[in-house]
């Protein structure tokens, strides 16, 4: 067996035993956060390719923050036009509500409207999102979806925002914070 499948094995083995037992084992959720960040990146950096890696790097993140469904959105620079948004990847945990997210993402009908309501993600700033409490177009967009409650996270790359990691509770209002 080659270093690399030992290494991503070894980092996913560790990974599941907090997660298991993160009650008894008396670390903090920031603690196991950072720890599930930690080993995401070992395994991705040692996969063949990102694709590959992404599926399990995402459950992994998702079990420490009881989440329900992950969503990497992408902006896409075209020659002459401006960036347009894309889904990269959706992961779903197993009762997760099936809906197609890429399609209503891309159907959204007052992109002008929720553009504002995600303006902070374009200076760097996390947006939280409850649905309760949205309104307008994106409260209709976190019905379609099915969501409850939403941390979106932005990427951001030499100060230049290149796209977002969402984080989707569809289950119940998450309490996120901006920590």
């Amino acid at each position: 067996m080659g270093l690399r499948v030992e290494q991503t094995q070894a980092a996913a083995a560790k990974l599941e035993l907090p997660l298991l037992h993160n009650d008894s084992a008396g670390m903090h959720s920031s603690e196991l956060l950072l720890e599930a960040v930690t080993v995401c990146i070992t395994h991705i950096l040692n996969a063949d390719s990102l694709q590959e890696a992404l599926p399990d790097a995402l459950k992994m993140i998702a079990r420490v923050v009881r989440i329900d469904r992950m969503v990497i959105i992408e902006n896409v620079f075209g020659v002459s036009v401006a960036p347009s948004a894309a889904v990269f990847f959706v992961w779903n945990s197993g009762d997760a509500p099936k809906v197609d997210t890429a399609a209503i993402i891309a159907s959204s009908l007052d992109r002008e409207a929720l553009e504002e309501c995600l303006s902070p993600l374009r200076k760097g700033d996390a947006v939280i999102g409850v649905r309760r409490l949205a309104k307008g177009p994106m409260r209709d967009l976190m019905t379609r979806l099915q969501v409850v409650s939403m941390l979106q996270v932005p990427i951001m790359l030499n100060g230049v925002y290149r796209g977002v990691i969402v984080f989707d509770d569809c289950k119940g209002e998450h309490e996120w914070t901006r920590a």
